[in-house]
């Protein structure tokens, strides 16, 4: 995607990493008519997340990975792929003259991927252990494949992607981290406490 490219958007509470996948069903109109315009073409749409969360306008570039499901009205089950991220810089109510749907203008925002760390890692494999969950990495993974594997919600990779250097990355997840294993931690003393006493 080159920068400041006019792109179908579909609004939606939902923001994805890139690598990461989603189930979507469509059945409004104008976004079934989305669907029947992107697949004469490149299969790709933007989804902005509608959120007060997103002061940047962070989007995702998503792809139809499949089709799964059709219904007699047009409505549609499909599976999509983020392929990079972009920052909406305007939105525009339709996307040409005969769309019910909204487009815009966006331009890529680069996401530069590094490997992980060993020491993060081991932070990752600690949190499973704590779940009852066994987890090897069989090769290194990076920063981004790791950030997939947890438990994150919009705001939390809104916050993950603000972060600019490879430090601040690591630093954040390794702090996501450590909060989920306190989670656990706490949920499993709770359970011993009421239902084994």
């Amino acid at each position: 995607m080159s920068n400041f490219q006019k792109i179908r958007l579909f609004p939606l509470r939902l923001f994805l990493l890139p690598g990461e996948s989603a189930d979507l069903h469509i059945y409004e109109e104008r976004y079934k008519q989305l669907l029947k315009d992107i697949l004469k073409g490149d299969r790709q749409f933007g989804i902005v997340l509608a959120s007060p969360l997103n002061t940047r306008n962070l989007g995702s570039l998503v792809e139809i990975i499949d089709v799964t499901k059709r219904y007699p009205g047009g409505e549609a089950d499909i599976i999509v792929k983020c392929k990079e991220l972009f920052y909406l810089k305007k939105f525009i109510s339709s996307y040409d003259a005969d769309s019910l749907y909204p487009g815009g203008l966006v331009e890529e925002l680069l996401f530069d991927d590094y490997l992980c760390p060993k020491a993060l890692l081991f932070e990752f494999e600690q949190y499973k252990e704590i779940r009852d969950e066994q987890y090897f990495f069989v090769d290194t993974i990076t920063l981004h494949q790791l950030a997939l594997k947890l438990p994150m919600s919009e705001a939390e990779k809104i916050e993950y992607v603000k972060c600019s250097t490879f430090e601040s990355r690591v630093s954040y997840l390794r702090s996501f981290i450590k909060y989920l294993k306190l989670i656990e931690i706490q949920e499993k003393n709770t359970y011993h406490s009421i239902y084994l006493n």
